[in-house]
């Protein structure tokens, strides 16, 4: 069976939903941003309330959190819950394609019994910023000590092998590794001699009981001992290959008192779960304070690889066709551009196959850069699939992702309430306050964001938006009107008409100024919006769209006068770009579009290759090819034929050659 996907969550009468909620999803992933004070993190609470919910045995422990006389109540603090006319309060998420549902409130606590749900609990993962400070909550003298933070964040989402234990007066096999574990630490229940006393089990007490708990306690501290080594083999490759950085960290646990039981007491066990660095950057053994040492990103990073690695041990142990949800909340607030996108690439590259991802957050900047990397994952992977269309690209994207925003609004009663909406790009928020709701100034604004996004996001290739340096530009040099002297500059290399940016550069200082709306619904200002759309539809029109992707590995041959071939295999450090003016209908590749490129291997007369690495930067094509040419010339002395089509010399590894994937995808932007 299919793996199962939530369809729609419903919430009423929690945290900041009052009346009932249905936010619709449809089996895909969301991306949500939400406004501060929006409720968005009560979504994010209350999908973890209704999973944890499937784990708790003793259902008064469920009822709290909806029993308006509780202390630990999660309800609305606007409605009045002694009143009969509240509406009570629940979760409730409807999975995709069937008629099954998870439901949790003060009068249905059955998830517990659902056996699926436990599994969707174990098998789903919760992770916000909170989440990852945990590191750094220690004092400069204190040694990182994360039993607390397992006991909350990763134990809940860990399975052991059964073990037997006492739970509510009952012996039960349990492979839950945080019920296990909190076994161990309250001890085993007391239990009643002939005069009528309860003690706890001891050897001349209740023999058998004592060593059945005994052998539980020495299984489980081996097993938390397995799970440590596990995320010492498994987190480390996550936090140098996946997320990029050159250190080593380890796990260990230390016993620094073993568990002591008498007649009348308990003394539990105190274990501590010890975190060092025995490798920084290459020096080993030289940070001994990791959480003064390392800045918010690496210690961030360091916790995160811990939490990505427990995922994968829960994935390797589960066969069941269960939910499998991954909520990430605010999760990147804390990190620059480049941490985001390391982390951005392992969610889409690997973890949206594997789990609904929700990705919650209050900041926009960061959920319009989330935005850009889902829709620039997901162009690339449709452009793959021949998919050409910007329209059908964009189908292809809506099939996978549903993006919402999230305000307060504010009811008739006078309390605040959650608004969802549909997120719309600038560009149709420009439309809206164009045509529907007249406000030619928040129109200005919107279509100066779509301008500079499509700059930004579509127009450049990479190299245009980097510094001499090779990194990332700053956002102060990705205005308007810094994008748009990039923008003549690229299209005085590549040949394109002019007119347009030469057009809209005149409109920056008015009708695109923020400054310049004294009359917002001035009939000249409005002239000037529709030149400005037309002039956007115009650039918009025009193709400039990746077509061989970067990380592809080209090859192209050399051959001798003297019937040698030498043969190249190279990696693309950007697109190669496919292009079509306005005034023209020819698709075609520019000769002087520059990249980089890293070399692979060489082979000679189709032997064995030879490995090596290197990288050219700022080339084209065809002077990549002739710089070989010369080396070969040059280096081995032979007599290189230069051909001079680069269209026909490279060719991917699967032998298409760069006019085969043109000719590819004229046919099906035709189509």
């Amino acid at each position: 069976m299919a793996q199962k996907k939530i369809d729609k969550i419903a919430v009423q009468n929690f945290k900041f939903f009052a009346k009932k909620k249905v936010i619709s999803v449809l089996g895909k992933h969301l991306l949500l941003y939400g406004e501060n004070g929006s409720g968005k993190s009560s979504i994010y609470w209350a999908l973890y309330t209704l999973l944890e919910a499937a784990n708790k045995e003793d259902e008064k422990q469920i009822k709290k959190y909806f029993d308006y006389k509780n202390d630990e109540r999660l309800l609305n603090i606007n409605l009045k819950q002694d009143d009969d006319n509240t509406p009570e309060s629940f979760v409730k998420v409807d999975i995709l394609d069937s008629e099954d549902s998870y439901e949790v409130s003060n009068s249905k606590t059955e998830i517990n019994k659902n056996s699926l749900a436990k599994e969707s609990n174990l098998s789903s993962d919760f992770i916000n910023y909170r989440h990852l400070l945990s590191l750094y909550n220690f004092a400069h003298r204190d040694e990182i000590n994360l039993f607390v933070f397992f006991r909350y964040a990763i134990l809940p989402y860990d399975k052991f092998s059964p073990l037997n234990i006492y739970k509510d007066g009952k012996s039960i096999n349990s492979q839950s590794a945080i019920e296990i574990i909190n076994y161990i630490i309250s001890g085993p229940p007391k239990i009643e001699e002939e005069e009528g006393v309860s003690v706890y089990p001891t050897k001349s007490t209740n023999k058998p009981y004592h060593q059945s708990f005994e052998k539980t306690v020495k299984q489980s501290l081996k097993q938390l001992e397995d799970l440590i080594t596990y995320l010492n083999t498994e987190g480390n490759p996550i936090l140098q290959n996946d997320l990029g950085y050159n250190i080593t960290f380890n796990l260990s646990v230390e016993y620094s008192k073993e568990y002591k039981i008498s007649k009348n007491s308990y003394h539990s066990p105190e274990i501590k779960i010890l975190l060092t660095l025995p490798d920084y950057e290459g020096k080993t053994h030289q940070v001994k304070k990791p959480h003064s040492f390392l800045n918010e990103a690496k210690l961030t990073a360091v916790a995160l690889a811990i939490r990505l690695a427990v995922l994968k041990r829960t994935l390797s142990k589960d066969s069941t066709d269960s939910l499998k949800l991954l909520v990430l909340d605010d999760l990147m607030i804390s990190l620059d551009m480049s941490n985001r996108e390391r982390i951005m690439k392992l969610i889409l590259n690997k973890y949206v196959n594997q789990y609904q991802v929700f990705i919650l957050t209050h900041d926009r900047s960061l959920f319009y850069d989330t935005l850009q990397h889902i829709k620039q994952h997901y162009t690339e992977l449709a452009l793959l699939k021949g998919i050409t269309s910007e329209k059908d690209i964009d189908v292809f994207i809506n099939k996978n992702w549903t993006i919402k925003e999230m305000y307060q609004a504010v009811h008739r009663n006078g309390y605040p309430i959650p608004f969802i909406t549909e997120h719309k790009s600038h560009i149709q928020k420009a439309y809206y306050y164009f045509k529907e709701h007249i406000d030619f100034k928040a129109c200005a604004n919107n279509l100066r964001s779509a301008l500079e996004s499509y700059f930004r996001d579509d127009f450049f290739p990479y190299i245009y938006l980097k510094d001499t340096d090779g990194n990332p530009l700053k956002a102060k040099d990705l205005t308007l009107g810094k994008l748009l002297e990039k923008a003549k500059s690229f299209y005085d290399q590549i040949g394109f008409d002019k007119k347009p940016l030469v057009k809209l550069e005149r409109f920056t200082l008015r009708s695109l100024n923020p400054q310049s709306h004294y009359n917002p619904k001035s009939t000249f200002y409005r002239k000037e919006l529709e030149d400005v759309f037309q002039i956007y539809k115009v650039l918009k029109d025009s193709v400039n769209t990746p077509l061989i992707l970067t990380d592809t590995n080209l090859v192209f041959d050399i051959h001798t006068t003297d019937s040698n071939k030498y043969t190249y295999t190279i990696k693309l450090l950007d697109h190669i770009r496919i292009y079509r003016d306005i005034n023209d209908l020819v698709f075609d590749i520019q000769d002087n579009d520059r990249r980089g490129y890293g070399f692979i291997s060489i082979s000679t007369n189709g032997n064995q290759p030879r490995m090596f690495k290197g990288q050219w930067s700022n080339l084209t094509l065809f002077e990549l090819y002739k710089n070989t040419t010369d080396k070969v010339n040059c280096n081995l002395k032979k007599d290189a034929i230069v051909e001079t089509d680069v269209r026909k010399i490279f060719r991917t590894e699967n032998g298409k050659s760069i006019q085969n994937i043109i000719d590819e995808f004229k046919v099906n932007y035709s189509n």
